[in-house]
């Protein structure tokens, strides 16, 4: 039914409407309201009534509406008689993105390109590769940026991705990515273990970025480790484990969200 044409309808549909709202909890009461309140009240509610699945399914999220202090009366209640309660269940629905601080930056597209150039590096620069991230260095999918450029990188653990019981990799990487993050090039693994020389000991930093493949058709991904027994720097291989659960207290790297 075209808007305009309510005016038009059976009197049959008028009284099963009506027998509806009833069944809702709205009141003649609510209906004089509506009739004075903002535009924009009236824009929301217009929309409810007509089905809009966006606010159907934001009313319907009703953890976010108890973390809000929010107890439904009606549709019509909440959405014509407090804007107040409109924003709260708004911003406990979506909380404000946190902004991420720059921990540091990384070169990528210079120097080594291959395993013996990274391996020929890594003896310059006295850090150590166990045999697993030797393997995802061959892998057909690790590429090296043909081009130079810096990428800025931030660290955050599990917990602080609101995950305080551990999660596993994806749903680590599906958080990031809601926040404005991104993931890392392959590259960065080798490339921050070379550019890291400073890294504190008992530091171990995984690298968020997509799988990588070796010869054998294992994933992985890098992760960089300052051992505490001896304070050797390494990159390390962890192969892909879906369900493995990560602790609350690991940290990963992403890709700073651009401005």
């Amino acid at each position: 039914m075209s808007q305009g044409n309510l005016v038009k309808m059976p009197y049959s549909e008028v009284t099963a409407t009506l027998e509806l709202l009833d069944r809702l909890g709205v009141t003649p009461e609510d209906f004089t309201v509506l009739r004075k309140a903002a535009s924009w009240q009236q824009t929301v509610t217009a929309a409810v009534l007509a089905g809009d699945p966006f606010l159907l399914g934001l009313l319907a999220l009703e953890i976010p509406m108890k973390k809000a202090g929010i107890t439904p009366k009606g549709l019509m209640t909440l959405m014509t008689h407090d804007e107040d309660a409109v924003l709260k269940m708004q911003n406990a629905s979506y909380p404000p993105i946190p902004e991420f601080k720059t921990w540091r930056t990384v070169k990528l597209g210079m120097g080594p390109k291959s395993l013996p150039d990274f391996r020929d590096a890594f003896r310059r620069f006295n850090c150590k590769i166990d045999s697993f991230a030797e393997d995802l260095l061959y892998g057909p999918n690790f590429v090296v940026s043909s081009e130079k450029m810096e990428i800025e990188l931030v660290v955050i653990s599990v917990a602080e991705l609101g995950f305080k019981d551990g999660a596993t990799r994806a749903d680590i990487y599906k958080r990031a990515l809601e926040l404005g993050l991104e993931l890392c090039p392959c590259e960065v693994g080798p490339q921050l273990r070379l550019q890291y020389l400073d890294q504190p000991c008992r530091e171990w930093l995984m690298i968020g970025a997509e799988s990588i493949v070796n010869l054998d058709n294992d994933f992985g991904v890098f992760g960089i480790e300052c051992f505490h027994g001896d304070g050797s720097r390494w990159l390390h291989g962890h192969r892909d484990e879906p369900d493995k659960v990560w602790h609350a207290d690991n940290h990963w790297v992403f890709v700073q969200r651009k401005s």
